[in-house]
This record gives C-alpha cells, sequence and structure tokens, in this order.
C-alpha cells in the first residue's frame, strides 16, 4: 500500500530533496479533520464543531495513532533494516494539524 510513499522518500533522501508530507486536511470527502471528529461524536463525545480537532483529547488521540500507523506502514525499508523511523524521516518535515 505504501510502496510509493516509500520508493518516494527514499529517492528524496538520495537526490538531497526534502519532503513535507500532509497527514490531515480539511476536506470532509477526503476523510480530514471532520472525519476524527465524527469518530469521536460516534463515541459519545460532545464536540461542536470540526475545531475540536485542535482541542479534544479523544480527537487528538485519533490523531495521532493514525500518524503513527501511516509513520509505521509507510517505512518498510526502515523497519526490516532496523533503523528508527526518526532516523529516516530526521531530514524531512512533517506537517501536522496538532
Amino acid at each position: 500500500m505504501f510502496k510509493g510513499l516509500d520508493f518516494v522518500t527514499s529517492e528524496a533522501r538520495r537526490y538531497g530533496v526534502r519532503l513535507i508530507l500532509s497527514f490531515v486536511n480539511n476536506y470532509k470527502d477526503l476523510g480530514g479533520r471532520p472525519q476524527f471528529v465524527q469518530w469521536a461524536r460516534n463515541q459519545g463525545q460532545s464536540l461542536n464543531s470540526d475545531d475540536d480537532f485542535y482541542t479534544n483529547h479523544v480527537v487528538r488521540g485519533y490523531y495521532k495513532n493514525h500518524v503513527r500507523s501511516l509513520l509505521f506502514l509507510a517505512f518498510p525499508t526502515a523497519r526490516k533494516a532496523g533503523q528508527p523511523i526518526k532516523e529516516r524521516v530526521r531530514e524531512e518535515r512533517w506537517i501536522q494539524a496538532c
């Protein structure tokens, strides 16, 4: 599933290109912030708007788990080599909404 991303990050490192990846967006149709808020609402959280994405501990926890999962799944080469993810991506900047 993430073979393309693994290839892109490997090539970027090889050529000295820095990447900026976004892990979330504001678009409902693409499963961004509104999806995380909806999941929390489904679990009984009382949320007023999608902006609660930034302040609600449950929503933030969902997002943090999402980022951890992406980093783990997106870099199989690093996992197989036993290289810590932070070493693999140290030159990239990660945009995080939280």
